[in-house]
């Protein structure tokens, strides 16, 4: 980060405060006003036209550490939403094996991480600021997302079982259900994340970053359901030859 020495007409500069609003004008000047002070929180009502020109202005590093629960929190989610649940929902659809449980540890094992994540990025929004009453649709949004999070692996737990090689009726809606929950909750925390990189206004490197996960996943999921559905095509047609070949076999 680079600090400019900035200089103030009669030395005269605004006293330090939050709480304030600021606005751009037509003359290109920043307009602030109000707010409250950060040494006793009294109430300002102030107004202040801010503006000037960086060419030629001194510079100096900043000393002061930069952190933002705010860039935290989607920074955790992006992880939790844009990498880990797509991997686990990847493993479960496309490499799963019949005899074989090595691919149904690692989508629990991921599927739990990326929860884990999701609930410690919901508790750390809250040293920010924000109300425990939410208005906004992002906060809105992300307490529905936490409630579908929550609720996939409960219902994973409670899972009808496979009862001699054959799916009960129970199991085959359970699968659905499942199925169906997953894909909402990513494509909801696919949806919530983009919608908070609009709020933080990142640098473009964060927008470009982002936009080239989200079509890396649907480049792979896209292919990956072609491959499956070749596959599945081959696999039927081979069945239907060897049904034909038993029956030439045995008139």
């Amino acid at each position: 980060w680079t600090r400019y020495m900035t200089a103030a007409v009669n030395n005269t500069y605004p006293e330090r405060r939050f709480d304030h609003s600021m606005t751009y004008g037509k003359d290109g000047a920043i307009y602030m006003f109000g707010g409250k002070l950060l040494s006793n929180e009294s109430t300002l009502n102030d107004l202040w036209m801010l503006s000037g020109d960086l060419e030629g202005t001194e510079t100096a590093d900043c000393d002061n550490v930069w952190f933002s629960y705010a860039h935290l929190h989607g920074l955790i989610n992006a992880i939790a939403f844009g990498i880990l649940l797509p991997i686990g929902f990847l493993i479960a659809r496309y490499y799963r094996c019949k005899g074989s449980k090595v691919w149904f540890i690692i989508h629990v094992a991921v599927q739990i991480t990326a929860v884990i994540f999701a609930i410690t990025a919901f508790i750390i929004i809250f040293p920010t600021g924000a109300s425990p009453e939410p208005t906004h649709p992002h906060a809105i949004i992300g307490i529905l997302l936490m409630f579908l999070l929550l609720v996939q692996p409960i219902n994973g737990i409670f899972r009808p079982h496979i009862k001699d090689g054959e799916k009960t009726k129970y199991r085959i809606c359970w699968e659905w259900f499942h199925r169906i929950w997953g894909i909402s909750t990513i494509l909801i925390g696919l949806t919530q994340v983009s919608l908070g990189v609009f709020l933080i206004v990142p640098p473009q490197p964060v927008w470009i970053t982002w936009i080239v996960m989200l079509f890396v996943w649907l480049v792979t999921f896209v292919v990956h359901e072609i491959v499956k559905c070749v596959c599945l095509l081959f696999r039927r047609k081979e069945n239907v030859t060897e049904e034909m070949e038993m029956k030439n076999a045995h008139p």
